[in-house]
């Protein structure tokens, strides 16, 4: 009943953002393989159960970029690893406090507005 977000300046956007945890795939990994270890550098998390969620193109008239979400659950916490440039700040968040971010436009990004609409939707 908690989603976990990160938070981390994006130089584009030229401010801090809330945002799932997220990343690039590294060649030869998988969607999945990626998730697993993006959740584990940006919040130390481990999860004992992973559901894929949806996937989707977020700009594909510019950009070939496909982003995969799943949903993490049955969390264990660790010691997170983020990368050398990267500052994250982590919390917890009820579906409400969610849904009024991004409806008041505190939450921009739109891989985190698509992946809480479709677990809100399909869980």
């Amino acid at each position: 009943g908690r989603i976990l977000l990160v938070r981390q300046f994006r130089l584009p956007a030229n401010r801090k953002m809330w945002e799932i945890p997220a990343g690039r795939l590294d060649e030869g990994e998988t969607p999945l393989a990626a998730a697993k270890r993006e959740l584990r550098e940006e919040t130390g998390f481990r999860a004992r159960r992973w559901r894929r969620l949806i996937s989707f193109y977020p700009s594909p008239g510019f950009l070939s970029e496909k982003m995969h979400v799943y949903v993490a659950t049955e969390l264990t916490h660790g010691e997170a690893a983020p990368m050398d440039d990267e500052r994250i700040e982590t919390r917890w968040f009820t579906p409400r406090e969610l849904e009024d971010m991004i409806r008041s436009g505190r939450i921009q990004d739109g891989k985190t507005i698509a992946a809480f609409l479709a677990w809100q939707k399909w869980g």
